[in-house]
């Protein structure tokens, strides 16, 4: 990597007044650690906007993800630092909290673009960018949250240095951090502060104490006081109205007003809507309860590179102390791909009992829903709801299980068995399976993990689907739909 001029030590005699690439690089890793060390609390408190318990664990993944795409670079040059990092964190956000955070990150690459180092009047201004950033992207703003905390981070004035301007930071931001208590009633109901906001606090004091020169992160000062008794008050929300979590990688915009049309079509069917532009991409990060109507939005005004759909009542349940959760019965080479995910159990020693999904069973059964492949399996526990009674959730599995369709897709060394039809090409696979298809619905690929990357995108560009690899062998593929 070329090291002129501009990345020399940021260090000068009587405190650090510049802020190069090599710093920034050294301020994330110390954030990471902090967040890394308060991740759990911050799970424990997140209650807002859906009490699923992953806020820490979402930040800490984009954090990484901005870490990573450091690995390509051409130089150590702040702005591009910057930006590699802020696009690594859009690619690789996790959750509401990980996109909002991906675009502070934008706003800080947006301050830094053609700078050799911050100053302490620039890191000043780009919290501030941050902040309007962040915002901008956020449909529906929400104070007493991670973007309330982005505002309360740039009150304070340039006085000193960067460490100086670091610790009022700080300050700022923990005097704002308490006071989102009493901004939502989730907070109030708990006691608690807001998740996101304590995330990005962390991050920052994880700049700080690099600045400083200081080691291996602390206990948070607050920690003690919310670990005491947060979880005997963990807010029990009542039935979530939108279920799905779902994020998307949205590329090839088929019009300039795509994000326009985005903004508006998403508030019609769901919430907690965040839209992060990027170069010639737009990050998604919606909650649903209308599958089939965003696949519809989203596949209009672009193809679908990276699509994940989480079930949040799954995560709510458990949270709240549900103990009845949706099993898996299946052979023990099938176990891999759901251990992890919920409780498996080897197919000799199943029983036909509530709260079960068999896969492929030997025998006939009477309680238990039965389903003929992994991909079906997959599907339907998107579908079942812990805490309600199982005759309500056998009717809702195999209802849709009755609808669903799926398609086998064997590798052979000449080309593909699909459906007991020989086809040369994974385009020919594609336009029979497509002919299939007699709506547009939801699309899953269930792909080996022997897949290579060049693979796995052709199959879920050419299907707009979301894409699971999992350690199947045979068949190599299962392409399930549903309306």
């Amino acid at each position: 990597m070329s090291m002129g001029f501009a990345y020399l030590s940021s260090r000068i005699e009587g405190g650090l007044w510049r802020l190069v690439g090599p710093t920034w690089i050294d301020w994330m890793k110390s954030g990471l650690d902090e967040l890394r060390a308060q991740r759990d609390l911050i799970d424990q408190l997140n209650v807002f906007p859906v009490p699923d318990g992953d806020t820490g664990h979402n930040m800490v993944a984009t954090v990484e993800a901005a870490l990573a795409a450091l690995h390509n670079r051409s130089s150590d040059a702040l702005s591009e630092v910057l930006q590699r990092m802020a696009d690594g964190a859009l690619i690789g956000g996790r959750g509401n909290s990980g996109v909002i955070l991906s675009q502070l990150l934008a706003g800080f690459a947006a301050a830094g673009r053609d700078k050799i180092a911050f100053t302490p009047d620039d890191l000043h201004q780009a919290f501030g960018q941050a902040a309007i950033t962040a915002r901008r992207y956020v449909a529906q703003p929400v104070e007493g949250t991670i973007l309330t905390m982005a505002d309360a981070l740039t009150q304070w004035t340039v006085r000193g240095d960067l460490v100086s301007c670091l610790t009022l930071a700080v300050r700022a931001g923990e005097e704002a951090l308490e006071k989102t208590r009493d901004q939502l009633p989730q907070l109030k109901e708990t006691d608690s502060v807001d998740a996101g906001a304590l995330g990005y606090l962390c991050l920052v004091r994880g700049w700080l104490r690099a600045a400083q020169g200081r080691g291996e992160p602390t206990q948070h000062p607050i920690a003690p006081a919310l670990s005491a008794g947060v979880e005997e008050n963990v807010y029990h929300a009542g039935p979530l109205r939108y279920y799905y979590d779902v994020e998307a990688l949205i590329y090839q915009l088929r019009s300039e007003d795509a994000y326009a049309v985005l903004e508006r079509r998403l508030a019609e069917v769901g919430e907690s809507v965040v839209l992060a532009p990027g170069h010639k991409v737009i990050k998604v990060h919606v909650h649903t309860d209308k599958p089939v109507e965003l696949m519809e939005i989203l596949t209009a005004v672009g193809d679908i590179r990276q699509m994940e759909w989480l079930d949040m009542r799954a995560q709510v349940a458990s949270r709240a102390g549900s103990t009845t959760l949706l099993r898996i019965v299946a052979d023990p080479s099938l176990h891999p791909v759901f251990e992890g995910f919920m409780p498996v159990v080897d197919a000799g020693l199943g029983t036909d009992a509530p709260d079960t999904l068999w896969v492929s069973p030997s025998q006939p059964l009477a309680v238990a829903v039965a389903v003929d492949s992994v991909g079906l399996a997959g599907q339907l526990c998107l579908e079942y709801v812990p805490g309600e009674s199982w005759d309500v959730n056998r009717a809702r599995l195999t209802s849709m299980l009755q609808r669903m369709r799926s398609w086998t897709v064997i590798r052979t060394r000449d080309g593909f068995l699909c459906q007991g039809r020989f086809y040369a090409t994974p385009q020919a696979v594609h336009q029979a399976i497509r002919s299939d298809m007699a709506e547009l619905g939801i699309t899953t690929i269930y792909l080996s993990y022997r897949a290579d990357r060049e693979e796995a995108n052709y199959w879920q560009e050419a299907f707009n689907a979301a894409l699971v690899q999992c350690p199947l062998e045979t068949p190599w593929m299962e392409i399930v739909w549903q309306p």
